[in-house]
């Protein structure tokens, strides 16, 4: 690891995001200053003023996904579940686009979003999108029939399979 960029984390923001001091040494601003004569090409002169005691903050961000993404009946309604980044606003959206609701993830990125049962039908894509981020899809399970959650399958030592999950009580 090179001394000439020195970064270090010093702690989370108010959205949960990294936060890092930064400085650049003395041979660290030459060779920028070299790298960047570099690529005039000789047409013009970049030069860097004195940088030695330069300091600020870099904020580590990245796009916000969903992960974990769970449509739970609820009677005849829904819950959808699921984790994002911390503090990030998540809507939902109908396959017609139509808003079926929206929240604010919790601090520790979980969110929970109820949706009534007549604005969906069984079979449905909804899309769950964090602000700014990557959207997610889920299909409507049908609020009738339990559905398994969480699903898992994992070898055992019988030379078989456990296969676990969550579902709603019948």
């Amino acid at each position: 690891m090179s001394d000439d960029f020195v970064v270090t984390e010093t702690g989370t923001d108010a959205n949960g995001n990294k936060t890092y001091s930064y400085k650049l040494s003395d041979d660290g601003i030459t060779k920028v200053t070299n790298a960047l004569n570099a690529l005039s090409n000789g047409d013009s002169t970049y030069t860097i003023a004195d940088l030695k005691n330069v300091t600020g903050t870099v904020t580590e961000s990245e796009t916000p996904s969903i992960t974990d993404l769970t449509v739970t009946p609820d009677g005849s309604d829904y819950t959808v579940t699921g984790k994002t980044t911390p503090n990030t606003e998540v809507a939902i959206t109908n396959s017609n686009g139509a808003d079926l609701g929206k929240t604010t993830s919790n601090p520790d990125g979980t969110f929970s979003i109820p949706v009534k049962g007549d604005s969906v039908t069984t079979g449905e894509k909804i899309t769950v999108t964090p602000a700014d981020g990557t959207p997610a899809t889920a299909t409507i399970p049908d609020a009738t029939k339990p559905s398994v959650t969480d699903p898992k399958i994992t070898p055992n030592d019988n030379g078989g399979y456990d296969v676990t999950g969550k579902t709603t009580p019948y």
